[in-house]
């Protein structure tokens, strides 16, 4: 069976009409959502979209949406899955399951090692078929707004403007540093996100999708910024350590949702607002039943381990660990063996003695991809065969809390 992509701007059009009536048929703003999607995502190529004709019309799609997502100090391009629909009268004939076998195709073609999809655990079934694994737990962390009550906001708020774009990318950058995962934004990426969200606003009159900007009087430098929208927080994001500015984001909250409870959803413990709002009364809840919660798949087990080696020796410093790491990864029966904690080579070699720690791993992609973010203990993670020193398997591998902030949805 072949698939297509959208060459011009008409089979683009005749795709983000058949996406729209898909998700939603009384919703004609998403025909504009997808639209914009295929025009204008700026890491967006027209290959990236794979569709089907049925009956000279668009019968199924999935899009391939790249972005550059963190683990500590690694980078990787990630091709984040997305617009997956079927018409209702095509279904049953394994459609979208060829748009997704030549999507990924397209993604290792492009030399992307790593791919991330949203979707509630009704769906879920169809994506393991394909390798994926949840890898990102669901967290809810509230707040009673009465505990909240003796907060002030000293900040003038604004709404956003574009030129607020690459202030507000840093800002971001900074404070998300620290959340295997999340995506690296620049300007025109967050710039792009923004203008997503507000099409997902319940009407075009609904301003309540607009990005307010946290700032002191004759300062152009934002300290902080909220995505609100029909009374809920999308995101909110301050600078690390700056708690005049969380306590206002928090204050700007509880009067924005009326006294209602603050939750600040799917946030880590290191996000500096998270980390402030500890402070107050609260219930923390989480785990792996989710409900649009993250699926992630390794496309190339080599080129992630390549990536990531610089992250795990810097993992093994940070422990105070002066011993040179021997990580020898066996994922789906193939040996990607690492020498970890280059670092130390001089000292090791002028030591009358070498020390080396060493572990044997067994494990699947999908582990080894929920061990690298720290989705879970690796202890705890299913089908996972260790022999060795489990310290330097602590030391590399981490319980982190990996997360997808709103504005980078798929």
């Amino acid at each position: 069976m072949r698939t297509e992509f959208p060459r011009t701007p008409k089979q683009r059009a005749a795709v983000a009409e058949m996406c729209a009536s898909v998700f939603a048929p009384a919703y004609e703003d998403l025909v504009a959502l997808f639209g914009r999607d295929l025009e204008l995502d700026p890491a967006f190529k027209p290959q990236y979209s794979r569709f089907v004709r049925r009956k000279g019309r668009v019968a199924a799609h999935v899009g391939l949406f790249e972005r550059t997502v963190r683990i500590g100090r690694a980078r990787f391009r990630m091709a984040g899955i997305g617009s997956v629909t079927c018409r209702k009268e095509f279904r049953g004939q394994n459609l979208p399951s060829v748009c997704m076998d030549d999507a990924l195709a397209v993604a290792r073609k492009e030399g992307i090692p790593l791919s991330f999809l949203l979707c509630g655990e009704r769906l879920s079934g169809f994506y393991t078929r394909f390798g994926y694994t949840e890898v990102m737990p669901r967290s809810s962390l509230r707040i009673p707004a009465k505990a909240l009550a003796e907060l002030k906001n000293p900040f003038a708020v604004r709404a956003y403007r574009k030129a607020d774009a690459e202030a507000l990318a840093k800002l971001y950058n900074a404070a998300a540093a620290g959340t295997p995962g999340s995506v690296v934004r620049d300007a025109t990426r967050f710039h792009f996100g923004v203008l997503r969200e507000d099409l997902l606003a319940a009407s075009k009159a609904d301003q309540q999708g607009r990005v307010r900007v946290f700032t002191v009087e004759g300062s152009k430098a934002p300290r902080g910024y909220v995505a609100a929208r029909d009374g809920g927080l999308l995101e909110a994001f301050v600078a690390p350590g700056d708690a005049e500015a969380a306590a206002g984001v928090l204050a700007w909250l509880r009067d924005y949702l009326g006294g209602k409870e603050i939750e600040l959803a799917n946030y880590a413990d290191t996000h500096p607002l998270a980390a402030f709002a500890q402070r107050f009364p609260h219930t923390y809840e989480t785990g792996m039943r989710w409900s649009w919660g993250a699926m992630g798949l390794i496309l190339d087990v080599a080129g992630i381990l390549d990536l990531l080696k610089p992250e795990l020796e810097a993992r093994i410093n940070r422990e105070g660990i002066e011993s040179e790491g021997h990580l020898h990864l066996i994922v789906d029966g193939k040996d990607h063996s690492l020498i970890l904690g280059r670092a130390h080579h001089i000292s090791l070699m002028i030591s009358t003695h070498r020390h080396i720690l060493s572990a044997r791993v067994e494990c699947s992609k999908q582990a080894l991809l929920q061990m690298a973010l720290g989705t879970l203990p690796w202890t705890a993670i299913p089908g996972v065969k260790v022999d060795g020193d489990q310290a330097l398997l602590g030391a590399v591998f981490p319980q982190a809390q990996p997360r997808l902030y709103r504005l980078d949805y798929f």
